[in-house]
């Protein structure tokens, strides 16, 4: 009986630690950002509770950051499999591709099921709140997958860098965003 338990308990540890990464890796950002931000003197705002762990299926922005010269309004988009490619096609939709071969030792790859992606709001409610400031909508990916690319409708793939557009949001990942907000004067 006690084999059982200890197989069920090595189950379940091994389903929930996606999640828990995932929760880790956003309570990390959380901090490195606060800090950023505290240090340049730039103000973050959060637009609801617990907005560090925003999903990337809701339609409005996680938080802003705001510096004496530009806004930064950042929805947070999120990749619980660690092991996943995140295709975005033709910036319509996206859908996460899984690499049979690290597990088989197979050179397979099995697209998951396409998802809509969202219009997201990146104005806070409804408005926008810094007129006179340069904008940057921004798709945060924390955690970040394996890796990010770019399907056209012909088919082509191209590698997804940070900074690069999907829509009229550019694509970044933790070590992106915190090096720029860095670097801002």
């Amino acid at each position: 009986m006690e084999v059982i338990y200890i197989l069920a308990g090595l189950l379940i540890l091994w389903m929930g630690y996606p999640y828990v990464r995932y929760f880790w890796k956003r309570i990390i950002f959380y901090k490195k950002l606060k800090g950023i931000c505290k240090k340049k003197g730039f103000q973050l705002h959060g637009t609801h509770l617990l907005w560090f762990l925003g999903g990337r299926n809701g339609k409005k922005c996680d938080c802003y950051i705001e510096s004496p010269t530009s806004a930064f309004c950042i929805k947070l988009f999120g990749v619980v499999p660690r092991l996943r490619t995140l295709v975005f096609v033709e910036e319509r939709v996206y859908f996460l591709r899984r690499h049979m071969g690290m597990l088989l030792f197979l050179n397979e790859k099995v697209d998951g099921d396409s998802k809509e992606l969202p219009e997201y709001d990146f104005y806070y409610k409804g408005k926008d709140s810094f007129p006179e400031k340069k904008r940057y909508h921004i798709l945060l990916v924390i955690p970040v997958p394996v890796e990010m690319l770019h399907r056209f409708d012909n088919g082509q793939e191209v590698i997804l860098n940070p900074g690069d557009k999907i829509r009229d949001m550019e694509v970044y990942n933790q070590s992106w965003l915190l090096e720029k907000l860095e670097n801002l004067e």
